[in-house]
């Protein structure tokens, strides 16, 4: 069974290469725009893409923690034009709120994750509407997680309300 998790996580990491030059077409829109991005991907390799990219920093799992507020610190005060951060190293603790725009190179497997995530910029002291984008392949396997991710969401917003029910509210 390990092989084949090996074997799914190296396709979609390839998956998530692929989408590099979507992802660049995209940034390039924000950067002439002058609207800081934020973009996120559960895997390295899209947001390695952008270490060496002018007015980027990158927060990966392979930053110190010591070394990240003073990233974090630099977007909010609008001195970069955008942020790359991985879903697991970027996605929980640190508020965005320069930022009202993020992108999705790719998913996790959690959907929970997800939303942290995305939470980054709904923070207190956001006052600008929000947009997410995603980036979904024209592709079977990025086609069969999105289905995948859609239906534990559902099911998790399911549960959630059933117990906002039952407990009167």
């Amino acid at each position: 069974e390990a092989p084949a998790f090996q074997e799914l996580s190296r396709a979609r990491s390839m998956l998530a290469i692929s989408k590099v030059p979507a992802a660049l077409s995209i940034i390039e829109e924000y950067e002439e725009a002058e609207e800081p991005l934020i973009v996120f991907s559960s895997m390295r390799g899209p947001i390695d893409s952008l270490i060496e990219r002018d007015g980027w920093e990158v927060i990966t799992g392979g930053i110190a923690s010591s070394a990240r507020g003073p990233i974090v610190d630099k977007f909010q005060k609008g001195g970069l034009k955008g942020l790359g951060l991985t879903i697991g190293a970027g996605g929980v603790g640190i508020t965005l709120t320069t930022g009202a725009y993020a992108l999705f190179v790719d998913l996790d497997w959690n959907p929970a994750n997800n939303s942290q995530a995305e939470d980054r910029i709904h923070r207190i002291g956001q006052s600008r509407p929000q947009l997410i984008k995603r980036i979904i392949a024209n592709h079977a396997l990025d086609q069969k997680i999105c289905s995948i991710l859609t239906k534990k969401q559902r099911i998790i917003e399911a549960s959630v309300g059933a117990s906002a029910i039952g407990k009167g509210e």
